[in-house]
């Protein structure tokens, strides 16, 4: 163990060093429940000098809106998403991934050419958004890259995520469509049956019109008295 730290509700403590023994068995005696094969995926990244945070609730009352977003920093020479610990998994995985730098970024490590990588937006975010935090990193990575990624079998998972410099730079934002059919046959038909109904009644009324005026005395005037 490096250190430990109470962020709210939560407890977090980070673990460095030492072999996959001994991490599993602080794991197991501070009661953090996870699968034997997930543990397993532990052991590249504690060779490679991979420093842990392990983090649980421990609030002792209830709960009451959303808990504030966790903030992780480390030190590296490249930019990486680890995913090591994912090809354990048993259904499949999405992972959506934002990139802030310099330039727009895309996927350069093995594993890109058998998982769906998707581009959904790519630009310079300065001035987009009101957001403090949005602001604060934009102000040392202005180009947001939004990338999406589907994995049907985790347990092909070879690498972490790597990104580099794309070729290009050029701005591109996904643009969905969505089409709807709206059936309007039975507005039809009830219109058509209004205008039916309506000229059969004008019919009616002017052909009831047409008998009244012939066969009514006060329409026609007295009837003509023969001349002698």
């Amino acid at each position: 163990m490096v250190s430990q730290v109470q962020l709210g509700p939560l407890e977090a403590t980070t673990l460095a060093g030492g072999d996959l023994a001994g991490v599993r068995d602080w794991l197991h005696t501070h009661h953090y429940d996870m699968r034997p094969e997930v543990v397993g995926q532990l052991d590249a990244y504690l060779r490679q000098g991979w420093a842990f945070v392990a983090m649980r609730l421990t609030a002792s009352g209830p709960l009451n809106g959303r808990l504030a977003p966790v903030m992780l920093r480390f030190d590296s020479d490249r930019l990486v998403y680890p995913m090591g610990m994912s090809a354990a998994a048993t259904t499949p995985q999405r992972v959506v991934v934002y990139t802030l730098g310099a330039h727009r970024m895309q996927r350069t490590d093995a594993d890109t050419a058998t998982q769906a990588v998707t581009v959904d937006y790519a630009g310079r975010i300065a001035g987009r958004s009101h957001d403090p935090t949005v602001t604060e990193l934009a102000a040392r990575g202005p180009y947001l890259t939004r990338m999406a990624v589907n994995i049907d079998r985790p347990s092909a998972i070879t690498s972490d995520f790597v990104f580099d410099q794309a070729p290009s730079g050029d701005p591109y934002q996904r643009v969905v469509h969505r089409d709807e059919a709206v059936d309007i046959t039975p507005f039809a038909l009830g219109a058509g049956a209004v205008l039916a109904v309506l000229a059969v009644d004008v019919v009616l009324i002017i052909r009831n019109g047409r008998v009244r005026g012939a066969a009514s005395p006060s329409a026609a005037g007295p009837p003509a008295t023969p001349a002698s």
